[in-house]
């Protein structure tokens, strides 16, 4: 997982737009605990990171997937927020999906989509989340991007 900290977040450095606060997560039979944002109020969503192919393993296919949760608070999102995954091949991979009608307050997948890991994907792929209307938003907690093996 690609972790919000090494994540450029639009405002994520202001305290009247994102609060970080602490996770607990399992790790290795224990615990530990990550920084994660939540979106207090914002109208550009924008966050942009990269990953290096080379920690992946050859010729299988991963899944890319924003891993969020919707806070009781959030506001309407009354449009959908898009996501994009530019492959070192020159290849470009995106969805969008409404937040609309998602749970509340459990953590969720926002599937950005497949690629194969082959020689000429070796290399840094860019991520992208962003919502660019001027409709303030709130309410959002990030967890990371998940790169998992997919069947």
């Amino acid at each position: 997982m690609v972790l919000p900290r090494a994540m450029d977040i639009e405002g994520g450095d202001r305290d009247i737009t994102w609060r970080w606060t602490q996770n607990e997560e399992k790790c290795f039979g224990g615990h530990a605990g990550i920084a994660v944002p939540e979106l207090l109020k914002l109208s550009w969503l924008a966050i942009n990171g990269s990953f290096n192919t080379n920690a992946l393993s050859p010729k299988t296919t991963y899944e890319a997937a924003f891993v969020v949760k919707l806070r009781e608070i959030c506001n309407t999102w009354p449009l959908p927020v898009n996501s994009e995954l530019y492959l070192p091949d020159g290849k470009l991979v995106n969805s969008a999906e409404s937040l609309a009608k998602k749970p509340i307050e459990k953590w969720i997948k926002l599937r950005v989509g497949k690629f194969v890991t082959h020689p000429k994907n070796v290399g840094k792929i860019r991520f992208v989340l962003h919502e660019r209307s001027q409709i303030y938003k709130s309410g959002l907690v990030l967890r990371g991007l998940l790169l998992h093996p997919k069947d």
